[in-house]
């Protein structure tokens, strides 16, 4: 059923050409490669008709909805969980057994309130691994590493733990369903590799990297920051079955004797 405000719209949703990217980095075409059971981000024109978020109302037996705000997502025949729909934005999980290849899978967006409703088309390029890093990284407490912006952050300090987020890391061991929250870890089964400033990780200071508990398509990387860094923006990336995250993604660390 459409809410009043909405009856009489009846524009073809478009997505735009290499629309669908890493919901963590964003990465333009012709680099947006994404990886099973990843989010993804859609844009375009007139993708849904209103702008929802997924709630504890919306969860379908404690899974992602497969509808959301009158949107359905399919993509190898089957249906994609979805987070948000709005009219330039939908944000989605792609199924964890969709198979990489070298050829683009056709993902399509159906859309309410459209007799025999035409739907919008992309090209999405699936490998094995696409990882992306979220452009934020927490204190052990969650709370933001930063320097005040936003309100409230801190830099963290050399050989504090801190959490990086992101998405497209690939299988899990144990297994993680597509639109589950799962109640526990699961790590990453592709090798993998964490670089500050261009410098890798020894092994002992990667604690974890794997699904986040409690959030679909999320994964989280432990790290031990190193205890020689001085004060500074440090530029952090992993990599996943040789597939390196974004550039830019930056840690704030004040190396300050107290």
């Amino acid at each position: 059923m459409l809410f009043a405000a909405e009856k009489g719209r009846k524009e073809i949703p478009l997505v735009h050409a290499g629309g669908v990217v890493n919901g963590a980095s964003f990465v333009p075409a012709p680099d947006n490669f994404v990886a099973p059971n990843s989010i993804v981000s859609i844009f375009g024109v007139d993708l849904a008709l209103r702008t929802q978020a997924v709630t504890s109302d919306t969860l379908e037996g404690g899974k992602l909805p497969l509808r959301l705000g009158g949107i359905t997502v399919n993509i190898g025949g089957q249906q994609a969980p979805l987070y948000f729909v709005s009219p330039t934005q939908i944000n989605a999980q792609l199924p964890a057994n969709l198979t990489p290849r070298p050829q683009p899978w056709e993902l399509t967006i159906v859309r309410e309130g459209l007799s025999d409703p035409p739907a919008a088309k992309s090209d999405v390029f699936v490998r094995e691994a696409a990882p992306g890093l979220f452009p934020v990284v927490a204190h052990v407490d969650f709370s933001v590493v930063g320097r005040g912006d936003p309100a409230g952050s801190w830099p963290a300090t050399p050989g504090e733990v801190v959490i990086l987020f992101g998405t497209g890391f690939g299988p899990s061991q144990p297994p993680v369903d597509t639109g589950q929250l799962p109640p526990f870890a699961a790590s990453t089964q592709l090798p993998h590799r964490v670089f500050i400033a261009g410098q890798e990780l020894a092994p002992e200071q990667v604690l974890y990297f794997g699904q986040a508990p409690l959030f679909a398509g999320l994964q989280q990387v432990n790290i031990v920051l190193p205890e020689a860094l001085a004060t500074g923006d440090y530029e952090v990336q992993v990599e996943v079955a040789g597939a390196m995250s974004q550039t830019g993604v930056l840690i704030a660390v004040d190396g300050r004797l107290e």
